[in-house]
């Protein structure tokens, strides 16, 4: 059998996936990192102690990697300047690639490992004519295929996820079955550094982003004041503070200024917007430069149906085909095929203005 690394969080996820792999008769090392964010439910001080037990459980060789520095510098710093500039980043995608399935996955590697090991609820799959491709993990409420989708075609074919085609009831089932040590142990947060919420976090590293500024809706008009930038969030709706009885929503921040733009929620659907594609999910010869596709523009929401055009390039045009809402510059698109594999995905660049007719009348 093969020798493998397995990504050992202390979590039941990736103690589940190890004992799968071990019954397979793999050789397996077992590498935990510890990022240094003792304030966080990820990689921190707690997790680094539950996977060591996890690993003596299993009677595996355990390495514990040390790189809360680059942790900071690939994944927080970018995190921090991109709320401090009015934008929605998704650090879990910056992490998988850099740091997850980069960092580690180049360790693994120098260690004679052919395959780097987790817990995520995702697949990966071969193409017919060559290649990987990454598909929806069977559980549509733990899938984190959207997370996942900036990883390059060469780290795709170094991944195994176990897990893929379970859902949560059965991990658990499984981990209660074999005894292990962290069958009871609850789920990570997805802001894994960040205990007290990402604006706290952000205001505390760039105190400029904390700042008040006053409530405009588009013509410019003050309609209130807030708290700071980094205390909203495209598609907020909650905790706005204004006295009208519209239904307002937030549809723009513009830091520089200071602004956070609101409009009627009838009259905030977006049907366009532009996205970067970043990684390689899909082998570039399966892609036609215009397809149907389905949407997703935040973790954990519902697909929506669209056609995308300029596939291939470095901007990628989206038009939905129902307005929504809460379309966020910064916050990743993932693009889907009705089977569920991910074709392309990127952070968003701007959505356009983005009223369509039927939404403004």
């Amino acid at each position: 059998m093969a020798r493998h690394a397995v990504a050992l969080s202390g979590g039941v996820d990736s103690a589940v996936a190890a004992a799968l792999l071990a019954a397979e008769g793999h050789e397996l090392l077992a590498l935990t990192l510890n990022l240094g964010t003792a304030s966080g439910s990820c990689a921190g001080p707690a997790d680094v102690e539950a996977a060591a037990r996890v690993a003596d459980q299993l009677g595996l060789q355990h390495e514990i990697i040390n790189h809360g520095a680059h942790f900071e510098q690939a994944v927080i710093g970018p995190f921090v300047d991109a709320y401090a500039a009015g934008l929605t980043p998704n650090p879990c995608v910056c992490c998988n690639a850099t740091v997850k399935f980069g960092l580690l996955l180049d360790l693994a590697a120098e260690r004679g490992c052919e395959a780097l090991a987790t817990g995520h609820y995702a697949r990966c799959e071969p193409a017919a004519d060559g290649g990987w491709r990454l598909r929806r993990g069977t559980d549509p409420r733990k899938d984190q295929s959207y997370v996942l989708h900036a990883l390059s075609q060469d780290q795709l074919a170094r991944v195994r996820w176990p897990l893929g085609g379970f859902d949560k009831a059965r991990t658990r089932a499984l981990a209660a079955e074999l005894g292990l040590v962290a069958a009871e142990r609850p789920d990570s947060q997805d802001l894994c550094f960040a205990a007290n919420g990402h604006a706290a976090f952000v205001v505390a590293r760039r105190p400029e982003a904390g700042q008040p500024g006053a409530i405009v809706d588009g013509d410019g008009r003050v309609l209130g004041t807030h708290r700071g930038v980094a205390w909203y969030t495209v598609g907020q709706r909650r905790g706005l503070g204004l006295a009208r009885a519209e239904a307002w929503i937030v549809v723009e921040l513009r830091a520089a200024s200071r602004e956070v733009v609101v409009a009627p929620l009838d009259e905030a659907g977006w049907t366009d917007f532009a996205l970067a594609p970043t990684g390689e999910p899909t082998p570039r010869r399966l892609l036609s430069p215009k397809l149907a596709a389905l949407a997703q523009v935040r973790y954990r929401m519902m697909v929506r149906p669209c056609q995308a055009s300029g596939v291939g390039e470095r901007v990628v045009q989206v038009r939905l085909d129902q307005p929504m809402t809460g379309i966020a510059p910064g916050q990743a698109a993932v693009l889907y095929d009705q089977q569920g594999y991910v074709l392309l995905g990127g952070p968003i660049l701007v959505a356009q203005d983005a009223m369509t007719e039927e939404s403004a009348r």
